[in-house]
């Protein structure tokens, strides 16, 4: 009978990071809408969100912030928390008649109205800036930026200090370290560091 209960306490305890609060195919706690890096960090975002106790919903952006005004509209997901955006700003330029404070403005607006939800931005991930996303931020989105835990933008294979939660390599001195980045972009490491910059956010 002990056991029943012990099990019964635990599973009470762990339930919401198991199985979170909202059906993420339809009414999620967070909605991801991302493309390049933190697309590729799918995985890893949506488990850290889930420990947290959040559902979480995807949606792929085709990859200029223009497109993403009719993308938002077609969307079948209702995010009762966070809406959480990256595009790459290597593919996001604006291609539309909009001059980018405008464009910010509306995207925010649409969001809001449409969701009802806080709007969060990555950014900081590439060294290139993004007009829009200065702007979102201006217009009233929260920005997180992971950068404090990366280090600088651009550079592969950089030894980056161990935090608490690292699988730690050791140099010839004895030194932990993580590489967050290689020629591939963001490592596990890296992407551990981003998906924990994005919960933090979203609580």
């Amino acid at each position: 009978m002990l056991v029943v209960a012990i099990f019964a306490v635990v599973l009470y305890w762990w339930w919401p990071g198991l199985a979170g609060a909202g059906d993420p195919d339809t009414d999620p706690d967070v909605l991801v809408i991302a493309n390049g890096a933190v697309a590729d960090a799918r995985e890893v975002v949506s488990r850290r969100l889930r420990e947290e106790g959040f559902t979480v919903g995807w949606h792929t952006p085709r990859g200029a912030w223009c497109d993403l005004r009719s993308e938002i509209d077609a969307l079948n997901l209702n995010p009762s928390k966070a809406v959480v955006i990256f595009l790459d700003p290597m593919t996001s330029a604006s291609n539309c008649d909009l001059g980018d404070e405008l464009l910010a403005q509306r995207i925010l607006y649409q969001l809001q109205v449409r969701f009802g939800a806080r709007v969060l931005v990555v950014t900081g991930l590439d060294a290139q800036t993004d007009p829009v996303v200065n702007h979102l931020e201006r217009s009233g989105s929260t920005l997180v930026n992971p950068l404090s835990l990366l280090g600088e933008s651009g550079l592969s294979n950089k030894h980056v200090g161990c935090l608490w939660w690292d699988d730690c390599l050791i140099d010839a001195s004895g030194v932990g370290y993580v590489i967050v980045r290689d020629e591939n972009g963001l490592t596990m490491a890296g992407q551990q560091r981003v998906a924990r910059a994005i919960v933090a956010g979203v609580q």
